[in-house]
This record gives C-alpha cells, structure tokens and sequence, in this order.
C-alpha cells in the first residue's frame, strides 16, 4: 500500500490541549522553555497542523506555572483526605 492510498481521518485540533500537551513534554523531558524556539519542531508542528499557533516562551513559563499550581492543589487536597498520620521517606 502505498501512502497516497491511504486515507486520513480529519480530526478536530484544539489549540489549549495542544498547550497543555507541550508544556507537559517540556516538563516530562526537561526541556528548555526555548525549545518552542527549535526551528526543526516549529517545522514539524506547521507541517502536522498549519493552523497552529507557535507559544512563546514566556507563555510556556505561564502555562507552566498554571500547571504547577493545580498539580500542588491536587496534592494538598490528597493530603487532606488521607488518614492522620503520614509517613514520607
């Protein structure tokens, strides 16, 4: 089978999971906030999605903040509902 042959389902992008997908690589490979700057993957993203908009850097920190920020309420609200004591080691 050739690649012409074969037929692409059409999905719907969204630009906010896009976001939140890319500062959570950024994170899990420990990226430098420039890596939104990398021309290869601006390329790559262009090419998989011509609608993308490309984020700075500066709203990769402030996406990044947000996250931090709800992943630690998350964790204050397990600690709440676990038992009295807790043992960290």
């Amino acid at each position: 089978m050739q690649w012409s042959q074969i037929l692409l389902k059409s999905s719907t992008f969204s630009q906010s999971t896009f976001r939140e997908m890319l500062v959570a690589a950024i994170v899990m490979h420990e990226l430098p906030l420039s890596f939104v700057y990398y021309k290869g993957f601006r390329d790559l993203f262009k090419y998989l999605q011509p609608d993308v908009n490309i984020i700075s850097r500066n709203t990769v920190k402030s996406d990044l903040l947000k996250m931090y920020k709800r992943e630690k309420e998350k964790v204050k609200e397990m600690l709440m509902e676990s038992p009295r004591r807790l043992c960290l080691t």
